[in-house]
């Protein structure tokens, strides 16, 4: 199988008070392989989010390294200037949060189309797109609603199409089912797994729900900041 992504021995501290050191992670390492739904597990506070993030590249380990293996090159993230890493998160990467942080005086199709609009592209061009990436993520009816209009399974969607509109080969999301009902959750595994057919990206999902887990093709469990097993599931 290809790879996409490798971590190799990843430590993340944090300050606590401006006094005590927190280790967050602790020597994490791990592969993700091209087109795969990978999945980080575990409760809350093992550190899931933090390694999101450095994989994600928004922020770096204190140690170890990340690499990115895209359009036949090795990039090593920590080798790059943060407009560079803006740059490849803007062109290969996107991000799904449990919070879906849609911009409450836009409509549904303006947040999707924002991405483009920031990385350059014509408003006509970019809320076309925007509307083509929504139908194909079962939401066609609604392009005008705000998000305040949407229910929490609509406004996932609409979070999940936006990660999508710069057509990114890896997006990681972080207990993107977290705040939906058992039926809006299938929904959303149903929409990863069409996505991937559909379009071959990557997901790396970070969740505590192990009807989440049971999606996935591979599973990372967490504890205190270590990855403890990584496991195959027959989906």
């Amino acid at each position: 199988m290809e790879r996409i992504l490798e971590a190799k021995n990843i430590w993340k501290s944090f300050q606590k008070d401006g006094k005590n050191k927190i280790e967050v992670l602790k020597g994490v390492s791990l592969e993700v392989f091209r087109g795969e739904f990978f999945c980080l597990m575990g409760p809350s506070g093992v550190g899931k989010t933090t390694l999101l993030h450095i994989l994600g590249t928004p922020d770096k380990p204190d140690k170890g390294s990340v690499r990115y293996f895209l359009d036949g090159k090795e990039i090593e993230t920590q080798n790059k200037s943060n407009d560079e890493l803006a740059k490849l998160r803007n062109q290969k990467i996107g991000f799904v949060f449990q919070f879906h942080h849609l911009l409450p005086e836009f409509t549904a199709l303006e947040n999707v189309a924002l991405p483009l609009i920031i990385a350059g592209e014509k408003e006509k061009v970019a809320l076309a797109k925007a509307k083509e990436l929504l139908t194909t993520v079962g939401f066609e009816q609604r392009f005008e609603n705000k998000p305040a209009e949407l229910s929490g399974g609509e406004q996932q969607r609409v979070a999940f199409a936006r990660a999508l509109i710069n057509r990114p080969e890896i997006v990681f999301a972080d207990e993107p089912t977290g705040n939906l009902d058992s039926k809006n959750t299938e929904q959303i595994l149903d929409l990863i797994s069409r996505l991937r057919k559909e379009f071959s990206i990557t997901f790396v999902v970070a969740t505590h729900s192990s009807k989440v887990a049971s999606a996935a093709e591979r599973i990372a469990r967490m504890k205190d900041g270590v990855i403890f097993e990584i496991s195959t599931n027959e989906v």
